[in-house]
């Protein structure tokens, strides 16, 4: 074997056990069945008429803050790995315009989301992704994914050392490392833009961890105005402390008691849990409490302590809707959220992460079971809709859930996470009894197959409707136009879903014959776009294991390589935009493009010889640069419909290319 293909396999086995996300916690065993026996069950379902209010259901937008400092599980290594550090150019720069084409598909009442509305969970990304959902003009309400509130959807580190990831600290470890992914390069810090432990008080609010994305959230949807304008009652329970809640209360509105009317339309209570020492949403570590050292963390006696756990918190929120004459209520649990002894905690080094992980469980705590119990009747329908499949429940969790379905008319749970839907219907006490626990596993509006949902109320009975922008068929090559891709957990056949190709077919025009990694022909803005002069300045990776062992500059470098050429991508789908669009470049971005490349002729011409005379200093000022010349494309993009066909257009196609890539 190959001693780079050795390499690759061994750090792959290394990285796998670091940051694996399986858990210890046993989770339930299910035995299921998919709903639609056939592609024309699902069909006929669609074809019903909806009575009444129309819901979008989405899930997965991810939308990931690409301009940010580079971090190790988003660098070069990780990507040749597990091809999971980021998406394609297309889709990092236009996923939204995709959520936002879905959102206006159809004259919606109102839009669920399943939730990892954020990737890294920073502030930047909340605030972009909420600008999107309130241009469809309709009320929408969020269950917290394992990317809201968690660094890169996994853990929620509480340590900061005083270097970023040498030798100091290990993978998913570092909460200045997470600073450092939701702060652009251009933002000076105090060494070569690096976020450390002496400036990371600075930095700590693009952090949105579990308490500031319930705070974000709660803003966004007007919750919190609508406290401090109106005046509203805010019902406040403690926590018991032998839950492990010290510290902790529920905070509970009621709006129709509070004001006879239901908060946007629909929200009828929303309840949150609020630690006694963090009144604003601030998230949870608080600096001025930090000692120095390698694995720095806040002292065993500290007073806020409790605070520490951000992922204690949860959100659950309740919702009235009337579906023709069916009143209907939804419930939307937060399965992101941890009590002690599940999926996540602390350590004096590193997150044990083989063992915890918000990635792959889903749990119901006591307290969050005790509110969900005051908000449910027996008197209407009732929607569950959380984050998590039941798949990745607890079994204590897992039971609690069955209860809804058992003692209370809950006729469908919904989830999001896999980015691989299903729909499927499993025993209610998992492995025996009838096929009576429904649930729809929403797809991702990021990665192919793209999938979106409309429930509504027909006869009675409650539909799902759903669709695909990107084929549901397998088209590897054309043998097999007539299989269906699969869904791989629970390995079901993905003809519950109909392909919506106005887009692919009638907008984009996207035609795939036989596959090939390298064929890019049947890629619609191929040719006849005119690329940005920089991509004949792609760098050459740097080699990981000797910018490892040649020391911390090296490493750096390493990274810095990788960002510049991914943001050398980024500039190129832009400038294709412009190109596409008919809209010339601004004569300012022309003229950061030519010093760009003149900063890049001189990185080039060092690309191999790496420490031969140039600083770190340099490879950092290119990468700064380069994020400079990214925003201001991204603040100049056209806007016309030749634009937008080329946004939505070159999202699904790379979505595909990317999704038809990973499976051969």
């Amino acid at each position: 074997m190959e001693f780079d293909k050795l390499l690759k396999k061994l750090i792959w086995i290394a990285f796998y056990v670091l940051v694996g996300c399986s858990s210890t916690v046993p989770h339930i065993t299910l035995e299921s069945v998919p709903v639609f026996e056939e592609e024309s069950d699902a069909l006929e379902e669609n074809r019903k008429t909806i009575d009444g209010i129309k819901v979008l259901l989405i899930a997965d937008n991810q939308k990931a803050l690409v301009t940010a400092e580079p971090i190790l599980e988003q660098g070069n290594i990780v990507e040749k790995i597990a091809n999971t550090a980021h998406r394609k150019p297309a889709l990092d720069a236009f996923s939204l315009d995709v959520l936002s084409y879905i959102s206006k598909k159809d004259k919606f009442d109102f839009i669920l989301h399943g939730g990892d509305i954020l990737n890294n969970s920073c502030t930047w990304e909340f605030k972009q992704v909420e600008k999107t959902l309130n241009n469809s003009g309709v009320p929408w309400f969020v269950a917290p994914g394992n990317h809201d509130g968690y660094y890169l959807g996994i853990t929620s580190p509480i340590s900061i050392s005083k270097r970023i990831y040498w030798p100091g600290n290990g993978p998913l470890d570092e909460r200045a490392g997470w600073a450092q992914a939701c702060v652009d390069v251009k933002t000076k810090t105090d060494e070569f833009g690096r976020v450390t432990f002496s400036n990371y008080a600075t930095y700590q609010t693009y952090v949105a961890d579990k308490v500031s994305f319930i705070g974000l959230y709660l803003d966004a949807i007007g919750v919190n105005s609508a406290i401090h304008k109106r005046d509203l009652t805010v019902d406040i329970e403690e926590i018991s402390n032998n839950l492990g809640y010290e510290g902790y209360s529920v905070n509970c509105v009621d709006f129709e008691k509070s004001t006879g009317a239901l908060h946007k339309g629909y929200m009828s209570n929303v309840c949150w849990t609020k630690h006694e020492n963090n009144d604003d949403f601030i998230n949870s570590l608080k600096t001025d409490n930090i000692k120095e050292g390698w694995t720095t963390i806040l002292s065993d006696d500290d007073s806020q302590w409790e605070e520490r756990f951000p992922w204690r918190n949860f959100l659950v929120q309740k919702l009235k809707a009337k579906f023709g004459n069916k009143s209907v209520d939804i419930i939307i649990v937060d399965t992101a959220s941890y009590s002690p002894g599940h999926a996540l905690k602390p350590s004096g080094w590193m997150m044990d992460l083989k063992s915890y992980g918000a990635a792959d469980n889903a749990h119901i705590s006591i307290p969050q079971w005790k509110v969900i119990k005051g908000l449910i009747t027996k008197e209407n329908d009732t929607i569950i809709l959380g984050h998590h499949p039941l798949v990745d429940f607890d079994i204590e969790s897992y039971q609690r859930i069955q209860e809804l379905f058992t003692d209370y008319q809950t006729v469908r749970y919904i989830s999001g996470d896999t980015h691989n839907g299903y729909e499927v219907k499993f025993r209610i006490d998992g492995s025996a009894g009838d096929y009576t626990v429904r649930e729809t596993n929403l797809g991702s509006t990021i990665d192919a197959p793209i999938e979106y949902a409309v429930a509504g109320y027909s006869e009675g009975e409650l539909l799902t409707k759903r669709y695909s922008l990107t084929p549901m068929k397998n088209i590897l090559e054309p043998a097999a136009l007539s299989v269906y891709k699969r869904s791989k957990k629970p390995n079901t056949s993905k003809h519950y879903a109909e392909f919506d190709d106005d887009l692919w077919t009638d907008v984009c025009s996207i035609k795939f014959g036989k596959y090939r990694k390298t064929d890019r022909s049947s890629d619609p803005f191929n040719s006849g776009v005119n690329s940005s002069p920089l991509t004949n300045y792609t760098l050459e990776d740097v080699h990981f294991l000797k910018a490892w062992m040649s020391g911390s500059s090296s490493f750096f470098i390493e990274m810095y390589v990788y960002k510049i050429n991914r943001l050398i991508s980024l500039i190129e789908i832009y400038s294709k935009l412009h190109s596409y669009s008919g809209i010339p470049k601004p004569a300012t971005i022309v003229a950061k493009e030519r010093k760009v490349e003149n900063t890049l002729v001189k990185l080039k011409s060092k690309n191999h010889n790496y420490l031969d005379g140039i600083s770190k200093e340099d490879w950092y000022f290119g990468m700064e640069e380069l994020t400079e010349l990214t925003l201001m494309y991204e603040k100049n993009l056209p806007s016309n419909k030749k634009a937008q066909d080329f946004k939505l257009c070159s999202a699904i196609y790379e979505a595909e290319n990317e999704y038809r890539t990973n499976s051969l």
